[in-house]
């Protein structure tokens, strides 16, 4: 279990599933399958998500009485597997949670003392809610310290979701199954299509789809 107390924050984080009760660990890894993870992209119209099966800075979060957690922008990319932060997922494990306790996930749609036009949403932390939204420029937190009784806690799990962002030339490297023998003629000319296409034009029609499919999902 990892301790955030500072000025901005006071939580603790586990990211190891194999320390949680089984029950736990097996919603953990339903969320970060492929069944899960469809559901996600049609959903928000985000194609290729990519689970952190590391949980790196998620998994099981507490937040003890006093506990806080400041307005923030999340990490923008996940380092050790070279992706880009999409899509945040957290499910509330609070039982009998009471509203004058503290808690709701505050939700900004810009600063709220900078920006005109500042809307925000308010969830309640309560058991088996779900709360899903989009990572980027997300202005979120929960300020006002927790004033439940000793001995409860605000609980969630928490999952983040990736894509990964595009490389030049990945497209004239990709390969299919080859056997040996005779080519099929259109492997070929898909092969020598991905080889003479400059990796702008994958990127621009990859962009297109994601809009398409964010409008008829």
């Amino acid at each position: 279990m990892t301790t955030y107390d500072t000025v901005n924050e006071s939580k603790q984080v586990c990211s190891d599933a194999s320390l949680f009760g089984p029950t736990a660990e097996i919603i953990v890894h339903a969320l970060n399958s492929a069944p899960f993870v469809r559901f996600l992209e049609r959903l928000t119209g985000i194609a290729g998500l990519i689970p952190d099966p590391h949980l790196h800075a998620a998994g099981y979060m507490k937040v003890s009485p006093g506990g806080f957690l400041g307005l923030h922008y999340d990490f923008a990319t996940q380092r050790e597997l070279k992706l880009d932060r999409r899509i945040n997922v957290l499910l509330y494990l609070n039982r009998d949670w009471q509203s004058d306790w503290g808690g709701a996930l505050e939700l900004h749609s810009s600063d709220p003392v900078t920006a005109p036009g500042h809307q925000e949403v308010m969830i309640e932390p309560l058991f088996n809610r779900v709360a899903i939204f989009n990572t980027p420029n997300a202005l979120h937190g929960h300020r006002k310290p927790l004033t439940c009784p000793k001995g409860r806690a605000r609980l969630c799990l928490s999952w983040y979701y990736y894509t990964a962002p595009p490389v030049a030339g990945w497209a004239a490297r990709s390969k299919a199954v080859e056997f040996r023998g005779k080519m099929d003629p259109r492997r070929f000319a898909i092969k020598a299509a991905n080889m003479l296409t400059p990796p702008i034009v994958f990127e621009m029609a990859r962009k297109v789809k994601e809009k398409i499919t964010g409008k008829t999902s």
